[in-house]
């Protein structure tokens, strides 16, 4: 019976949610609507304005579930600061009115933990999808998909991290669940395509290669084109192919990854901008540059826009496209976009051997320009930094030393010292021994 009156109590709430936000969307002007997102954002601002003068204060659990639903859609829209909020006043409705455990409770965390994710605020991120984990694995049954995805929230803000060990784990449980749907159920898929980030990450292609086929196979088969889900899929496929040195393949899937995406999504969506870079990578990776440049610009727009000023999204955008201004020799211009990169990763990741990298490309520009006595420093410092870190740089970047070496050798022999040139010249030596044939564009 308790359940019983449970599950009417939450179909009732759910019945009211869906009114109001009925009532919302047929507040904006129909025509306007089916021609521009934009006026979906400004209904629920109107439906927002009306919570906060009490519209719902009387039905607490369903403004709960309204400002819910109003912070998922504006997270997903990337509007940041107008989901947190909403989603922090659901949280604290849930928390208030529900008693400890309750999954209403977990949601609310998993969509605040969502957010503050996004933001790159993961240490916040963390208790919370961890808490949320908790509820779920406490209240609901052994398999439950709710459960699936709290391990996957959870994985991947660990992966974020660099806890691969735990990541893995989590990714696999969810896996496992996923496997008890029927076959081809999309969901497996999802589950599969966390995975298999991960053990891309890790090198683990021989691994990741029949998930990655058989997700994207699930998803073709099973949803529209279009779906965001499908572009995931294309995009995990081709990053995977680019790893293997199949660029050709790789271009195609990325392509149409990027064609599903801007489909899926509306102009500016940071996933848009992901597959943008990866897209322009591929490109580099086949002396494409003129090609690649246009991209990375687009992408340096679209994250500009889409996150706070100092964010490390930001500065890898600013890398790739640095990076590329680098090798078309327009040095002037990597000068100026390498600087404002250095200065946000020396911020937010000093240690990282990705910073020291950035520090070799920008002297790489000062050479360029004949800046000798501004480049030697930088080069110096980025060589022996990146030589300190080497066991973290993946093997997607393991040329970065060698290409440090060679700009250090560069700019020796540029100033006529034989002696210098000859030293670092043999540790260049040394290094490309060590190191394959680049396979990718690897990290910035």
């Amino acid at each position: 019976m308790e359940q019983e009156a449970e599950a009417k109590k939450q179909t009732a709430i759910a019945e009211a949610v869906a009114k109001f936000q009925t009532e919302m969307l047929a507040a904006a002007d129909p025509q306007r609507l089916l021609g521009d997102k934009v006026t979906v954002v400004q209904a629920m601002e109107a439906a927002v304005a009306e919570l906060d003068r009490g519209s719902l204060a009387e039905q607490p659990m369903v403004e709960a579930g309204v400002r819910a639903t109003i912070g998922r859609t504006l997270l997903a829209l990337a509007r940041y600061d107008a989901a947190e909020p909403n989603l922090r006043q659901a949280l604290a409705i849930y928390r208030a009115a529900l008693p400890a455990g309750h999954p209403n409770i977990a949601s609310g965390l998993s969509n605040l933990a969502a957010l503050l994710n996004a933001q790159n605020k993961l240490a916040e991120a963390e208790p919370l999808f961890r808490e949320a984990l908790e509820i779920r694995r406490a209240a609901l049954p052994v398999g439950h998909p709710d459960v699936a995805n709290s391990l996957f929230n959870l994985g991947s803000l660990l992966q974020a991290q660099h806890k691969l060990a735990e990541a893995e784990l989590l990714f696999r449980e969810a896996l496992e669940i996923g496997r008890a749907l029927p076959v081809g159920h999309p969901d497996i898929a999802h589950s599969m395509n966390n995975l298999v980030v991960l053990l891309l990450v890790q090198n683990k292609l021989a691994a990741a290669e029949p998930l990655c086929r058989e997700a994207l196979e699930i998803r073709r088969a099973a949803l529209p084109v279009g779906h965001p889900d499908l572009a995931a899929s294309l995009f995990n496929f081709a990053s995977l192919l680019q790893t293997q040195n199949k660029l050709a393949e790789a271009e195609t899937l990325f392509h149409e990854a990027l064609e599903t995406f801007r489909a899926a999504h509306p102009a500016g969506h940071p996933d848009i901008a992901r597959c943008l870079g990866n897209l322009a990578g591929v490109l580099k990776d086949q002396n494409k540059l003129a090609e690649a440049e246009p991209l990375l610009r687009e992408a340096l727009e679209i994250t500009r826009a889409a996150v706070p000023a100092g964010h490390p999204n930001l500065g890898g955008a600013l890398a790739n496209l640095g990076f590329t201004l680098l090798r078309r020799e327009s040095w002037i211009e990597a000068e100026e976009v390498l600087r404002e990169s250095l200065a946000i990763r020396e911020a937010k990741a000093p240690g990282e051997w990705r910073t020291f990298n950035t520090r070799s490309v920008l002297g790489g520009a000062l050479l360029g320009q004949k800046k000798f006595a501004e480049a030697e420093p930088l080069l110096l410092a980025a060589y022996r930094g990146m030589k300190e870190r080497e066991a973290s740089i993946p093997p997607q970047g393991a040329t970065r030393i060698p290409e440090a070496l060679e700009r250090l050798v560069q700019l020796y022999e540029a100033q006529g010292n034989a002696s210098e040139a000859a030293a670092w010249r043999s540790k260049l030596e040394a290094a490309r021994t060590a190191v394959p044939a680049p396979t990718t564009s690897g990290g910035k």
